[in-house]
């Protein structure tokens, strides 16, 4: 028996999404299916099992009454939170777009753009990546910054003022704020626990 853990759920705003499906125009009724409208709603789940992890983006339409899989996005770690935004730190100021920051029990942050369907890598990574860490943390530990967390990553917040700004709580007791323009951590606050 397989078991199937949902780890973490986040909603998207109503139109926030602008995912235009890349298929053959003569496939009408597929491109209309995958096309997401302005008035459905959006929600993604992230889930386990015993084989891999994963986060789902569903599409809810209200007037259908209808929820359906959207499209899948496979991860290295066990999700465990999750949070929308919609600054798109890769593209040119002001430039919305659909992305999502999920916080694994890796301590990288992996920010994906929800706008592609097909995607088999995030846009980019905040922190070190784990075999970094691995390596850092048999020599000296360094203070600073600028470095990732070298734990879970246990809950995440965007700034939906200051769209730039990205906060982490970790299993490393710290919280981070990270500057998703320059994708780098600028403060870390310790923590006398788990956050």
């Amino acid at each position: 028996m397989t078991s199937n853990i949902v780890s973490c759920l986040c909603w998207v705003p109503r139109g926030a999404s602008k995912e235009k499906p890349d298929k053959d125009p003569e496939d009408d009724d597929e491109i209309e299916d995958d096309t997401i409208q302005p008035s459905d709603n959006l929600f993604i789940v992230g889930r386990a099992d015993e084989e891999f992890s994963s986060v789902e983006v569903h599409v809810y339409t209200s007037s259908e009454h209808h929820a359906y899989s959207h499209h899948e996005i496979l991860l290295t770690a066990f999700p465990l939170c999750m949070e929308w935004m919609d600054y798109a730190p890769d593209k040119p100021a002001g430039t919305r777009a659909s992305y999502l920051a999920i916080g694994m029990m890796s301590p990288g942050i992996e920010v994906w753009n929800l706008d592609i369907t097909d995607a088999i890598d995030p846009v980019f990574t905040l922190g070190e990546p784990e075999s970094t860490l691995m390596l850092a943390s048999k020599k000296k530990k360094k203070s600073g910054v600028t470095g990732g967390h070298t734990d879970a990553i246990l809950g995440l917040s965007w700034n939906k003022v200051v769209r730039t700004v990205l906060a982490s709580a970790s299993s490393d007791a710290s919280v981070k704020i990270w500057d998703m323009t320059r994708q780098k951590c600028v403060t870390t606050i310790p923590h006398p626990d788990k956050v």
